[in-house]
């Protein structure tokens, strides 16, 4: 097979493995014989937005040599650690060309000035188009951390752009009664469960126990009613954070605007580490759902199962999968 190039190489992070990774790596592979890719180490990932859950280097290298092999690229590819932004660039004379992203063209502008500095040949750069998600947004590790999309493109958020509201069926009440996550029983298994993770409350009676037990969640959502009734404690009502906004939601649906708010709280929270809260004007319950699909990868959400107590829900690409399968498909939906 006659190649355009002989010797090629990029570089990535390729944390959470997604679609765009795949194509990235498959139009080097077309177009090149061999192809030498640099794996950013885990040093220089701690700058990146939750860096906390970035996949390790070995994780991340199992993941990438597992696809390579399926492919039939990895007899054709070697994998070396990228400790900066110019690899194996600067010490490999005979490589021809190197692929990048709109986000890594700069750099590769950056890898050629060097080459030329020391005499070495200029790289053909090649950029490749990125991928978009069912959002219309580029696909990247950076939102699937975020739990905005899944590895195929998946958008959760725009899940709730195509309708105003959704309802929740009769069939379904009874299902939604089963914890779906884990029961906490104390504190003590309550702070070792939500141990420096992001904190979505979701209920009364739960983001009242936070902040007495504990510290307030960094999203808290109420409505100012328990079992169906005002509270009119003022020292229970004194609890309560002050809310950013006031926002709609009829018992029994989802408002979609209310969860495209939502949405956009937990992104300034994740971003400035402030807190917020949102009071509801109708019932909350319902909203622990799309905060489960919306949340980040490894945060906590919690809410109460009346006769049951608190249940916490790891957000999980699983889980979120789940969530959106299992009970919100088959909600009614409200153009």
């Amino acid at each position: 097979m006659n190649y355009k190039f002989k010797n090629a190489i990029l570089g990535g992070t390729f944390d959470h493995f997604h679609l765009g990774h795949k194509h990235f790596i498959d139009k080097a592979f077309k177009e090149s014989e061999k192809v030498i890719i640099g794996l950013t180490a885990s040093k220089l990932t701690k700058d990146k937005l939750l860096s906390s859950i970035i996949e390790n280097y070995q994780a991340r290298e199992t993941t990438l040599k597992k696809y390579l092999e399926k492919k039939g690229f990895l007899k054709r590819t070697k994998i070396t650690p990228l400790n900066d932004i110019y690899g194996i660039s600067l010490t490999k004379k005979n490589i021809d060309s190197i692929f990048v992203t709109d986000i890594g063209y700069k750099n590769a502008e950056k890898i050629n000035e060097r080459r030329k500095k020391m005499q070495f040949p200029l790289l053909k750069i090649v950029k490749v188009p990125t991928i978009m998600d069912t959002d219309g947004k580029i696909i990247s590790s950076t939102r699937i951390r975020l739990g905005e999309i899944d590895r195929e493109g998946h958008s959760y958020l725009q899940i709730f752009k195509e309708t105003k509201e959704f309802l929740l069926p009769d069939s379904l009440r009874d299902a939604l009664k089963k914890p779906a996550g884990k029961i906490i029983t104390n504190i003590d298994e309550l702070s070792y469960t939500a141990r420096n993770k992001f904190i979505i409350a979701v209920g009364d009676i739960v983001t009242a126990f936070l902040i007495k037990n504990m510290h307030q969640a960094d999203i808290s959502i109420y409505d100012l009613n328990t079992k169906r009734q005002q509270i009119i404690d003022n020292d229970v009502l004194n609890v309560f954070p002050k809310p950013q906004i006031v926002l709609n939601n009829k018992p029994g649906t989802i408002n979609c605007k209310t969860v495209r708010v939502l949405h956009e709280l937990i992104e300034k929270s994740i971003l400035t580490k402030e807190k917020a809260a949102i009071k509801i004007i109708g019932e909350e319950d319902l909203l622990a759902l799309p905060a489960i699909l919306l949340a980040p990868l490894n945060s906590i959400v919690l809410y109460g199962i009346s006769g049951t107590g608190m249940i916490a829900v790891t957000a999980t690409e699983e889980k979120k999968k789940e969530m959106e399968k299992k009970y919100l498909d088959k909600f009614e939906k409200l153009a």
